[in-house]
This record gives structure tokens, C-alpha cells and sequence, in this order.
């Protein structure tokens, strides 16, 4: 009979079986890190100019800190969100507690007695315990009667010779597939009675892993559509252990019900090769020339966003039409265009470069449309000094003129030096306080404005 459920990929797996010499060796190897970070924290604090190392115990602690705080709350009961925290407190004790003597030690004036020895006490103290080990809940694997020994590998497992059920029928198929090797296919679930969509676990031998398989293996094995068969880890497991979920039938009824710009973000951008994959789409805007969308990494990932394999995904043959923005980090804007939107810029008046009250003035057009404001002067620091690239034709002279005129228009005093004999800027010759012409006259004019600056 088989049974409606879905999976919970942060269930606790239980304790994972490991051969005790790794079990060994991943202590010693924790160990020997603690010794030479004790020896760190002797030393380092007692350097006053060793910035770099300051600097990385600092960003060390903030970073522990902030992945613990991101496990906070983590998990669908309150028995996996308690052992989940604690896990992650036992993983995060070793730099925090270190951390916390380096700043002791750093912050304490002179060189007190028991600064060389809380970096001791504190190496000693957890290669005893060895909390990154301990947390992750490694069993030895001892040889009994009932269990195989370090020399012999687990049995294969047997495929029911005519399959009873329906999950006994897909589990045929995984033993018999030979990209599977010797792991099996265990407790089968159906989504729904109505729908041969199903869910099961993927069993390596102890040991052993469960490779990774493409999408198309995958749905080779149970001879269905190509990216309905999904691989995953399990949280909370090793990859002895995996998820498998086959969903032919229930993601293309969800993608029907689902709003256009979601299925065509999934089934466009977020696939393989598709420029955003992997990406999650959380929000988006529409506007009459534009649908901006906002894009987040899963949490394990960086940003990564493609323009020219965006582009091709939507069909569009000018990549300009399709602009990104990233924080370098998890965030991102995909913003895709019906047609350029910098074709029609106005040039600008009197009335857009005469400052407002934060020293900016209107010049040109932001992607999205906006009237762009550019700083002339800071209130705080002075005048502002830019610098403008780009390709011939780009329109930097236009752009240093019009900078030109509104530096007039508000009172500001221009020097200007052209290293083309005048020819780049020919309008400012006469219009401005100086002008210097030619490679010897620019060098000239950078020396007298930066000495008056020093005078100033």
C-alpha cells in the first residue's frame, strides 16, 4: 500500500556510521589545528601592527556569530530546531571562545602571566573535547557479529524478484539501473494516490557514497521526462544518504497555475544554462517598458547571474536590452527591457544643472527611466571629482561640456586642460577661469591646481 506523504528534507538521519580510524584521524587533525591556533593566541595580541591577523580573528568571530544566528529557528518541530542550534553552538564554540581570549589578550595592557596561558589552556581544553567532531555525531563502526568488519563491505542489496506495490516497482528499477551501483532505492512515497509522483531515500553502502547523477540518468532510470528527477542532499545527513523526488505530473500542473513571470523565470533562467541557475526569484515589478526582477542565491551559493545567457534564454538578440545589478554576494536585479531605454535621453536645461540643496543636478536617465542626479558639490567636502571612460562616440565630451556649463550656471570655478592641443574640448576655450592646450600645459595645470589645493 503506498502511503501519501511529503518529504522532509531536514529529518534527523541518526548517528552516521564511519570506520573508527577516520573517526581518529579527524580528531587528531582538529587537534593539531587547535595547538598552532593556541600558539596564535599567544603571540598575535602581543604585535601591535599585526593588523592582518587582528583583522582575521575579527572577521572569524563575525562570521561564526552570524552563521549561528542563521540557525536560529531552523527546522519543522521544536525537537529538530533545539538539536539543529546546538549542533551549530558546538561547531561555533571553537572560534568564538577563541575570539573571545585573543580580544582578552589584545586589550589588555602589558604582558601579564596569564596571557601565555589562557592560549593553552584554551588549546588544551578543546583538543580534549574536539566540539567540530563531536558535532557531527560520528558512530565508529566496530566490528560484531551481525555487522560487517573494516575489510568487508556491506551486502547488495536484492530486488524483490515480481514487485508488490507500486514503491517495491520503482525500487526495481533504481537496483537495475547500473549508474546506481551498488545502492539502493528504500522507503518509497507517493505524493498522491492519483498521480505517480513519488519520494524515497537513496541508501549508499556504510562507507561508500550515493553518486550524483544528471537529470538525465536520473529520469533514464524510471523512464520519465528529463529534469522531473531530482538528487538532493539530506540536512542533517552525510552523503551516504540523498533524497530522490520524481515529479512528472505535479510540477507541470503547479507550473500551469503558476503567475507568467515565475514560470518563465524557472523554466527559462533558473534551469541549467539558462544564466540565472539555481537563482530564486522573490519579487517582481512591472512597469511599461520594463519587468524588474528580484533574484536571491540560495543560501550555500553566491549571486551569479549571466547577461548574454539571460538574454538568450528570453530570445533577445541584443544583450543590452537585459541589465543586472548584484551585491556581489546573495542579492540581485534582473532587469529586462522591451526596447532600449536611453534612446530618447533630452538634452538637459538650465533648470537641470542648477544645484539642489545636496549639490546634484540632473543629467541624463537611469536605467530604469528615472531622471539620474549627478553630484557637482558636496556640502560637506567640496567640489567633486569625477572620472569619465569609455569608447570613442561614447559621449564624454558632451558629458565633460555639460558638467562645464553647470559648473558656470552655479558659481563654480572651472580650470580645464586638454592634452589634444584644445581639440577635445574645443567650446571651453574663452568660457572657463583656464584652459591649458597641449600635453605640456595639462601637466602645468594638474601642478598649479594641486599646489593651490595644498595652499587652501
Amino acid at each position: 500500500m503506498a502511503v501519501t506523504q511529503t518529504p522532509e528534507t531536514t529529518v534527523y538521519d541518526g548517528p552516521r556510521l564511519v570506520p573508527a580510524h577516520s573517526i581518529r584521524r579527524r580528531a587528531r587533525l582538529e587537534q593539531t589545528i587547535y595547538g598552532t591556533a593556541g600558539l596564535g593566541l599567544t603571540i598575535a595580541p602581543q604585535m601591535n601592527d599585526w593588523w592582518p591577523a587582528h583583522l582575521t580573528a575579527a572577521g572569524l568571530a563575525a562570521g561564526a556569530f552570524s552563521w549561528l544566528y542563521g540557525k536560529w529557528g531552523q527546522g519543522e518541530t521544536s525537537t529538530s530546531r533545539t538539536l539543529g542550534f546546538l549542533h551549530a553552538a558546538q561547531r561555533a564554540l571553537p572560534f568564538l571562545s577563541g575570539a573571545g581570549v585573543y580580544l582578552t589578550n589584545l586589550i589588555t595592557p602589558g604582558t601579564p602571566w596569564w596571557e601565555y596561558a589562557d592560549g593553552t589552556a584554551w588549546a588544551l581544553l578543546m583538543g580534549l573535547t574536539t566540539p567540530i567532531t563531536h558535532s557531527l555525531n560520528l558512530r565508529a563502526l566496530l566490528p560484531t557479529e551481525d555487522a560487517p568488519t573494516a575489510l568487508e563491505t556491506a551486502p547488495a542489496p536484492v530486488a524483490p524478484a515480481q514487485p508488490a506495490t507500486y514503491g517495491e516497482y520503482r525500487s526495481m528499477q533504481w537496483h537495475a539501473a547500473r549508474a546506481a551501483a551498488n545502492t539502493h532505492l528504500a522507503e518509497v512515497h507517493l505524493y498522491d494516490d492519483a498521480r505517480p509522483d513519488f519520494w524515497g531515500i537513496v541508501v549508499a553502502p556504510a562507507g561508500e557514497t550515493v553518486p550524483d547523477l544528471n537529470d538525465t540518468t536520473l529520469a533514464g532510470i524510471f523512464d520519465l521526462p528529463v529534469g522531473t528527477v531530482k538528487l538532493q542532499l539530506i540536512q542533517g545527513s552525510g552523503p551516504g544518504r540523498k533524497l530522490l523526488t520524481a515529479r512528472p505530473t505535479l510540477d507541470t500542473a503547479n507550473a500551469a497555475q503558476q503567475d507568467p513571470v515565475h514560470r518563465i523565470f524557472n523554466e527559462k533562467l533558473a534551469r541549467p544554462n539558462g544564466g540565472a541557475t539555481g537563482m530564486l526569484l522573490t519579487g517582481y515589478r512591472r512597469e511599461p517598458n520594463r519587468i524588474a526582477m528580484r533574484v536571491t542565491a540560495p543560501e550555500d551559493q553566491f549571486i551569479q547571474l549571466n547577461q548574454k545567457q539571460i538574454a538568450r534564454s528570453l530570445g533577445y538578440k541584443d544583450p543590452s536590452l537585459v541589465m543586472l545589478e548584484t551585491d556581489g554576494m546573495g542579492d540581485g536585479v534582473i532587469s529586462v527591457y522591451q526596447k532600449h531605454p536611453l534612446l530618447t535621453v533630452r538634452e538637459a536645461t538650465a533648470d537641470d544643472l542648477r544645484m539642489d540643496t545636496d549639490g546634484t543636478i540632473a543629467l541624463g536617465l537611469r536605467p530604469d527611466g528615472r531622471q539620474a542626479r549627478v553630484p557637482l558639490f558636496d556640502p560637506a567636502m567640496g567640489a567633486v571629482t569625477d572620472l569619465y571612460v569609455g569608447a570613442p562616440g561614447a559621449g564624454k565630451s558632451v558629458t565633460l561640456l555639460t558638467l562645464l556649463a553647470a559648473e558656470r550656471i552655479n558659481g563654480i570655478v572651472s580650470i580645464v586642460a586638454d592634452a589634444q592641443d584644445g581639440m577635445s574640448l574645443p567650446e571651453a576655450d574663452g568660457r572657463v577661469y583656464h584652459f591649458g592646450k597641449g600635453v605640456a600645459a595639462t601637466a602645468a595645470t594638474l601642478a598649479a591646481a594641486n599646489d593651490l589645493g595644498k595652499y587652501r
